[in-house]
C-alpha cells in the first residue's frame, strides 16, 4: 500500500519496475509509464517493507523489481529494463548486482530470477 497526502493506492508487485528516490521522496515506476506515485519516505524503509527476494538495490537512489530487469550494461554500469527504460548500478551494489542476475549475462541477454544462464549451443 502506497499512501501519498492526498490518497491510498494499493500496487500490484508485478506492475512495479523500480522506485527511486531523492530528498526524501520516493517516486514508484510502474508498466504504465504514465501513471507516476510520488511519496515521502526514504529508500531504505521502503526496502524493508518489500519482498527481499523479489526487489533489489543497486544504487543509492534506487531498487529495482527483479523481475522487470532483462539484461546488464556492463561498460555503462546499468540494469536494462523491461519497456526500454534503465537504472544505473553504483559500485557498492555492483556485486551484489551480478550475483543476483548471473555473471554471464552481458548487455542485452536478461535473465529472469530462477532461469539458467544463456549459453551458446555447442
Amino acid at each position: 500500500m502506497v499512501k501519498t497526502k492526498t490518497r491510498s493506492l494499493r500496487i500490484p508487485y508485478d506492475a512495479i519496475r523500480y522506485f527511486e528516490s531523492g530528498r526524501r521522496r520516493v517516486v514508484v515506476h510502474t508498466s504504465d509509464e504514465n501513471d507516476l506515485c510520488s511519496f515521502a519516505a526514504t529508500l531504505d524503509s521502503v526496502q524493508k517493507s518489500l519482498p527481499e527476494d523479489l526487489f533489489v538495490r543497486c544504487h543509492q537512489s534506487f531498487l529495482v523489481n527483479a523481475d522487470a530487469v532483462r539484461g546488464i550494461d556492463r561498460p555503462g554500469r546499468a540494469l536494462e529494463l523491461e519497456g526500454g527504460s534503465s537504472v544505473s548500478v553504483s559500485d557498492r551494489y555492483w556485486r551484489a548486482v551480478v550475483d543476483a542476475f548471473g555473471s554471464g549475462v552481458g548487455r542485452g541477454e536478461g535473465k529472469k530470477r530462477g532461469e539458467e544462464p544463456k549459453t551458446a549451443p555447442k
